[in-house]
């Protein structure tokens, strides 16, 4: 499978899986509340970072070295995303860390609406990427065996 492949099946995946997150957040089990604050983050962390990652180090430099400039614009709003997305991550680590996971209404409130926006935030960024960026590396013939 090449790596736009590889891409565009995350990409669904991780819809699918932000669409059941967006479902489930607003109807959790207090009782449960340590494990489902845990995996959430959790899934943050290897499928949102570790794609933006992968984005940051493989692609971005590519489309920012033999793209046109509204191509390179377009990875410069991407970047910029990613960075918005990443400290709506943080602020909801934060509040983890310092809840410790005993969460009284206002701290799982908060948490609640970090991840909601948090995954707003990821899925029209990924809808974006889907739409105009995928195109781009394309058109610009990305070699896209080498990730595999």
């Amino acid at each position: 499978m090449d790596i736009l492949t590889k891409l565009v099946s995350e990409h669904k995946e991780v819809g699918e899986r932000m669409s059941f997150f967006k479902q489930s957040i607003s109807v959790i089990d207090a009782e449960k509340t340590p494990n489902y604050v845990r995996d959430l983050s959790k899934f943050f962390q290897e499928y949102i970072l570790a794609h933006f990652e992968f984005e940051e180090s493989q692609i971005f430099p590519t489309v920012l070295t033999i793209g046109a400039l509204e191509e390179k614009h377009l990875i410069r709003i991407l970047q910029q995303e990613h960075i918005s997305i990443l400290d709506k991550f943080d602020k909801f680590r934060d509040a983890i860390l310092h809840s410790g996971f005993h969460l009284d209404v206002n701290q799982m409130d908060e948490l609640v609406s970090l991840a909601r926006e948090i995954i707003e935030m990821q899925v029209n960024h990924a809808h974006k990427e889907d739409e105009e960026l995928y195109p781009i590396l394309k058109k610009l013939g990305f070699n896209l065996t080498q990730y595999k």
